[in-house]
């Protein structure tokens, strides 16, 4: 998989950003954060998490669920459902490991078989004290101090302070 948030940004549809997904009046509706599929047709759910609810890997399944439920219509064939990501990237560890990134997917526990799917769930740990100086170490120290350290995080810092100057102009229309 390498370095997911890096790769998928090489050829991305337009970004949907609060992406509302909601099946039926009486069903939990979801508001994803970041909704994006690539030329592949992979589909990225990015959520930002800054603090541990104790409850995102069953969102991440909830969300898993509801973006399956957007991506194929009633009498649809199974296989139109796209490969997908559910990518949380957390200030906090989740698990306690302090690990920078754990990454799951469906698997037979007594042949170790992948079930073949198609989903995957990644947790981006921010808070890991051992981030090496690659591209996904960068962007998770940018995400915990807001402070760039290579051309990516300041690139991402100059979006951030642009949107930042248009937010009071949006918040008055």
């Amino acid at each position: 998989m390498g370095y997911l948030l890096f790769c998928i940004t090489k050829s991305l549809s337009y970004p949907e950003e609060q992406k509302t997904i909601n099946p039926s009046y009486d069903s939990k509706s979801v508001r994803l954060d970041v909704y994006v599929d690539d030329e592949k047709g992979t589909v990225y759910n990015i959520e930002m998490q800054t603090t541990n609810p104790g409850n995102i890997p069953r969102r991440a399944r909830y969300y898993q669920g509801m973006i399956d439920l957007n991506l194929i219509e009633k009498g649809e064939d199974y296989h139109k459902l796209a490969k997908s990501y559910v990518i949380f990237i957390c200030t906090e560890d989740i698990y306690e490991l302090d690990k920078p990134v754990y990454r799951f997917e469906n698997y037979c526990r007594e042949y170790e078989l992948p079930f073949g799917d198609d989903s995957n769930k990644v947790i981006l740990n921010a808070a890991c004290t051992e981030l090496h100086d690659t591209e996904l170490g960068n962007f998770l120290r940018f995400v915990r101090t807001g402070e760039p350290m290579d051309e990516f995080t300041d690139n991402l810092q100059n979006e951030v302070n642009v949107v930042k100057r248009k937010l009071p102009l949006l918040l008055r229309m």
